[in-house]
C-alpha cells in the first residue's frame, strides 16, 4: 500500500501548472461578480496601509515646520487634519479588511461546493473497473482532503498573494515618486532577493515532495494497522507495530526538519536583506537630511515602507506549500473528473411492465483482463418464478455471473436478456430496481434499523418495513431492544450477530419487492443454530420470485428447480439435486463429502 501511495505523490505535476489553474478559474468564473467584489475589497484593504507611512512622515514634517516657524496654531490645525485623515484611513482599512475576509470566504466556499458535489456525483457514475483500480481510502481523500486543499488555495493562498502583490507594486511605485534616489537605493537589494527566492523555490519543492511522500507512507501504515487491529492484538504484535511506526515517524520528523531548515534559511535571508535595505535608507536618508535635500519625515516614511515591503515577500515562502498542495490536489481531482462514466448509463430504455422475470444467458464470454476469460460460453435460462442455483469452487465464475446480470460489468461477447430484452439496452436504474441482491457480507450503514432496511427511500412506509421484518423473522430481535426500529446501528453492523445482519438484509430485499432475487452465499456466515431460521426466511424471500442462488452448502439448495455446477468458467453439470446426485459426477462427490463431514 505504501508503494502505491508514494507513486501517487510522485506523479504530481508542476508547482504552478497553468492548465490546472485555468480549469480552476473555470469554476471561479461562475462566481465572477462575487470574486470581482472581493478583489475590490482586497485591493482597498491592501492599498490603504500604504497611506500610513506617508501620513506619519507628513505629520513629522508638519510638527518640525511648526516648531521652526513658531506658528504653533497653524501647526496644530495641520496636525488635526492629518489625524483625521489617519483615522479615516484606519476606518476604511478595518471595514475593507473585515468585509474582504467575509466575502472571500463566501466566494471560496461556493467554488469548493461546485467542485465537491460534482466530484462525488461523478464518482458514483464511474464503472466498477474504476473502483477495482482505486482504494476507497484514496477516493475519500480526494473528496475531503484534496478539495479542502483547494479551498485553502482559493481563500488563503490566491487572495493573499494578490494582496501581497498589490502592496509590493504599490510600494515600488510610491518610493521613486516620493524621492527617486532614495527609492532606487531602497529597492537595490531586489536582484539578490530574486536569486535567493529562486533557489529556495527549488529546494522547497524537493523537500515538500519528499515530506509528502513520507507522510503518505505513514498515513497508509496507520490506516493499515487500524484495519488490522484484531490481527495485531490476536498475535500480540502491539510493541513491534509501535516500533515500526516509530521508525516511520522518525523518518518523517527528519524530512520535516529539512523542510523547516530551508524555510528558516530563506526567512533569515529576508531578514538580512531587510536590514541591509534599512541600513542603506537610514545612511543615505540621514545624509540627505543633513544636506537639506530630504525632510526627516520623508526618511522616516521610507523606513516604514521598507519594513512593509519585505513582509509580503516573506509571506510568499509560507504560501508556496499551499500552492504546491493545491496543484497536487487539483491534478488528482481532475484526473478523477476526466475518468469516463459507466457506459451502462448511456442506456435509457425501461424494462417491460409488468415484468415476468425470465432470464437468459446466451453464450456469454467475459474477461476482467484481456486474454484471460473468466466465463467461457455460459448459456442457461431461468423461467419466471424458478429457483436456480450456482455451485462450484472459488474462482469458478459464480459471482461474476451475478455482476454481469446487474451490469456492473459488460459481457465480452454473447448476451444477457430479461424478458427477451438485452440488458445492454436497459437503463441501470430500471434494471437494478427489479433485481434484489443479498450478499454474504451484509453492509449496514450508520443509521437506524428502519433507515437501513428502506435505505432512506421515503416511498417505503414504516408498516411495509415492519411487515418485511415479520416475514423473515427479524421482528423478534429488533423489538427486543428498547428503541426497536429506531435502534442505531453502527457502520457495518458490528454490534449485531452475522445471523441478525443477514435477516436485516432479507427484510431489505422484501421491502423493495424485487421481481428477480439474487442470493450470493447468503447463509455462508450463519451458524448451524441460526440456519433453520434463515432457511425459513429464504423460503419466504424467494416465494413467487425468479431466484438465482449462489451456495457453498449444497444441502441448502436441494429444492432448487435447476442447479448449475461451474468449473473454470464453464458449466460442467446441470440438473436437479436428485439428478446430479444420481449422475455421480463432481457435484455428487462434493455433496457426499459435505454430508459425511456434517455427520462426522
Amino acid at each position: 500500500m505504501s508503494a502505491l501511495v508514494v507513486k501517487e505523490e510522485e506523479i504530481t505535476g508542476k508547482p504552478l501548472d497553468m492548465k490546472l489553474v485555468t480549469r480552476l478559474l473555470g469554476y471561479m468564473r461562475r462566481h465572477l461578480r462575487l470574486f470581482a467584489f472581493s478583489l475590490v475589497l482586497v485591493s482597498i484593504s491592501a492599498c490603504t496601509p500604504l497611506l500610513f507611512p506617508l501620513l506619519i512622515g507628513e505629520t513629522i514634517n508638519t510638527v518640525k515646520l511648526s516648531l521652526e516657524s513658531g506658528d504653533v496654531a497653524a501647526g496644530k490645525d495641520a496636525l488635526l487634519m492629518l489625524v483625521v485623515f489617519f483615522f479615516s484611513a484606519a476606518i476604511v482599512k478595518w471595514l475593507s479588511e473585515v468585509s474582504s475576509v467575509y466575502f472571500v470566504q463566501v466566494f471560496g466556499q461556493r467554488v469548493i461546493y461546485d467542485i465537491r458535489v460534482p466530484l462525488f456525483a461523478h464518482i458514483q457514475r464511474l464503472p466498477m473497473s474504476f473502483f477495482n483500480r482505486n482504494y476507497a481510502g484514496a477516493l475519500v481523500t480526494r473528496v475531503s482532503n484534496d478539495v479542502e486543499a483547494l479551498n485553502e488555495f482559493v481563500t488563503a493562498g490566491l487572495i493573499t498573494v494578490m494582496t501581497d502583490i498589490l502592496m509590493i507594486a504599490g510600494i515600488m511605485v510610491l518610493l521613486p515618486m516620493i524621492n527617486f534616489k532614495l527609492g532606487m537605493i531602497a529597492i537595490a537589494v531586489i536582484p539578490a532577493l530574486i536569486v535567493v527566492t529562486l533557489v529556495y523555490r527549488v529546494l522547497a519543492r524537493k523537500a515538500y515532495r519528499i515530506m509528502r511522500r513520507q507522510l503518505s507512507r505513514m498515513t497508509a501504515y496507520v490506516a493499515e494497522n487500524i484495519n488490522g487491529i484484531r490481527v495485531t492484538k490476536a498475535f500480540v504484535r502491539e510493541k513491534k507495530q509501535l516500533e515500526m511506526f516509530d521508525a516511520e515517524n522518525d523518518d518523517y520528523l527528519k524530512k520535516q526538519h529539512r523542510s523547516f531548515t530551508n524555510w528558516w534559511v530563506y526567512s533569515s535571508s529576508i531578514t538580512f536583506f531587510t536590514g541591509v535595505s534599512l541600513a542603506l535608507v537610514i545612511y543615505f536618508g540621514a545624509s540627505g537630511v543633513l544636506a537639506g535635500e530630504i525632510e526627516i519625515g520623508t526618511m522616516f516614511a521610507f523606513i516604514l515602507y521598507v519594513k512593509m515591503y519585505f513582509d509580503p515577500i516573506r509571506d510568499f515562502a509560507e504560501k508556496y506549500n499551499v500552492f504546491q498542495a493545491a496543484m497536487a490536489s487539483s491534478e488528482r481531482i481532475f484526473k478523477i473528473l476526466d475518468e469516463k462514466e459507466d457506459p451502462a448509463l448511456l442506456a435509457t430504455k425501461d424494462l417491460p411492465s409488468p415484468l415476468r422475470g425470465a432470464i437468459s444467458f446466451r453464450d456469454v464470454v467475459f474477461a476482467y483482463q484481456e486474454d484471460k476469460p473468466v466465463l467461457r460460453g455460459i448459456s442457461f435460462d431461468v423461467q419466471p418464478g424458478e429457483k436456480i442455483a450456482l455451485v462450484g469452487h472459488t474462482g469458478a465464475g459464480k459471482s461474476t455471473i451475478i455482476k454481469l446480470l446487474m451490469r456492473f460489468w459488460d459481457v465480452t461477447s454473447g448476451a444477457i436478456e430479461i424478458d427477451g430484452e438485452d440488458i445492454k439496452t436497459i437503463s441501470p436504474k430500471s434494471l437494478r430496481s427489479v433485481v434484489g441482491v443479498v450478499h454474504q457480507d451484509v453492509f449496514l450503514f450508520n443509521g437506524t434499523v428502519m433507515e437501513n432496511i428502506r435505505l432512506w427511500n421515503t416511498s417505503i412506509s414504516d408498516s411495509k418495513v415492519r411487515e418485511a421484518c415479520r416475514r423473515v423473522s427479524a421482528d423478534g430481535f429488533i423489538t427486543s431492544r428498547s428503541d426497536g426500529y429506531d435502534h442505531n446501528i453502527q457502520e457495518g453492523g458490528v454490534v449485531l450477530s452475522s445471523g441478525e445482519r443477514q435477516l436485516l438484509s432479507f427484510a431489505r430485499a422484501i421491502a423493495y419487492d424485487p421481481t428477480i432475487l439474487i442470493l450470493d452465499e447468503a447463509t455462508a456466515l450463519v451458524d448451524t443454530e441460526t440456519e433453520q431460521i434463515v432457511q425459513e426466511a429464504l423460503e419466504e424471500l424467494t416465494k413467487d420470485r425468479t431466484s438465482i442462488i449462489i451456495a457453498h452448502r449444497l444441502s441448502t439448495i436441494k429444492n432448487c428447480d435447476t442447479i448449475l455446477h461451474l468449473k473454470d468458467g464453464e458449466i460442467i453439470e446441470r440438473g436437479t439435486h436428485d439428478e446430479l446426485v444420481e449422475a455421480g459426477g463432481e457435484y455428487a462427490q462434493q455433496y457426499k463429502l459435505q454430508t459425511s463431514e456434517f455427520e462426522g
